[in-house]
């Protein structure tokens, strides 16, 4: 079994998608594995803050302002606390399944899952540009 810091490593290409912008808020320093954990866990955490401080929509709302704004990964994330959160207990089997499904979504898509539950078409959740 893998160690639950193992098992962000082994999904480090994620990080790829949104290296650059990590490397502009200076949350990577790299493509790296250890770069890929610190972004996984902010995105972890910014998806955590929205799931306990809003309802929705406006959860769904703040989630798409974070995917605009380079983390794309929250609105999966988010998505994976709403349906997969079972307490602290199960963490590393939580940590699994949000890998699985942010691996399952491309770097600027979300996943049917999250569209359907907040009744947004793809289309509507495309992230914007960086300045």
């Amino acid at each position: 079994m893998f160690s639950q810091d193992a098992l962000i490593a082994a999904h480090s290409s994620l990080l790829a998608p949104v290296l650059e912008t990590m490397l502009q808020y200076e949350y990577g320093w790299g493509n790296d594995a250890e770069s890929w954990q610190n972004v996984f866990e902010e995105s972890l955490v910014r998806a955590a803050t929205i799931w306990t401080e809003y309802e929705e929509p406006e959860a769904a709302d703040a989630a798409r302002r974070e995917a605009s704004m380079g983390f794309v990964h929250v609105p999966v994330l988010l998505d994976c606390l709403w349906r997969d959160w079972r307490g602290p207990a199960h963490v590393p089997r939580f940590i699994e399944c949000c890998l699985r499904e942010c691996a399952g979504v491309g770097s600027h898509q979300y996943s049917v899952h999250f569209c359907r539950r907040h009744d947004v078409g793809l289309a509507q959740t495309e992230p914007r540009d960086q300045p």
